[in-house]
């Protein structure tokens, strides 16, 4: 179920809350990852009552604010939101040439930024002003699907336990049905970027 990526646009208001909020950040992704619902919904949603919660607690210690549903972040307020399910990693690989490592404006596509919030299982949200957006936007929107494709097709994918793709590689490389996929979610990081730019906004990202 998890280790999926989502991207959240934040005006001024947010960025200024997520750097001042150490749940902040943490909400705000939930609330991504779960249509914009807090989890206090979410739990209402699944019968769990506050008993519930306090009896989890006791056997796994205490939860993060941001579990408990605390509504402060994500309350009311519609934000743009995009997830690319599992295709994050094979699409950091391709732009970076390395499973998690990479260098320059590429890098903030899938797994740059600074960390902000607390551990949420899968790393820390992390940050990108609205500078760094316009420079990424930039870099993304100078790369063509085309030229996307070539870096796809060029791109060894055996041993490199790139996640989920791995399981179902032809060879050393993607399905066609993988390939189009990546593709696709490669061009809607690419539009995402490019209309929070426009709009002098940052960037939330983080893998849930």
């Amino acid at each position: 179920m998890g280790m999926r990526a989502y991207y959240v646009e934040l005006d001024s208001e947010d960025m200024t809350r997520i750097l001042d909020d150490r749940e902040a950040a943490c909400e705000l992704l939930m609330g991504s990852s779960m249509g914009g619902m807090d989890m206090q919904a979410v739990f209402g949603a699944l019968g769990v009552k506050d008993a519930d919660l306090k009896a989890m607690e006791k056997m796994l210690g205490p939860m993060p604010a941001f579990m408990k549903g605390s509504p402060k972040a994500t309350a009311k307020k519609k934000r743009p939101t995009l997830a690319i399910e599992k295709s994050w990693h094979a699409i950091h690989f391709v732009l970076n040439g390395d499973p998690w490592k990479g260098s320059g404006l590429l890098f903030n596509a899938v797994l740059g930024g600074k960390e902000v919030g607390e551990d949420m299982g899968y790393g820390r949200p992390r940050y990108l002003d609205p500078f760094v957006v316009v420079q990424t936007s930039t870099t993304l929107d100078r790369m063509t699907d085309d030229e996307f494709k070539k870096k796809v097709r060029s791109a060894d994918f055996s041993g490199k336990d790139i996640y989920v793709y791995s399981d179902h590689l032809s060879g050393n490389h993607l399905s066609g049905e993988d390939f189009a996929e990546l593709v696709d979610y490669f061009g809607q990081i690419r539009a995402f970027f490019h209309a929070v730019a426009d709009k002098g906004n940052g960037i939330l990202l983080g893998i849930v």
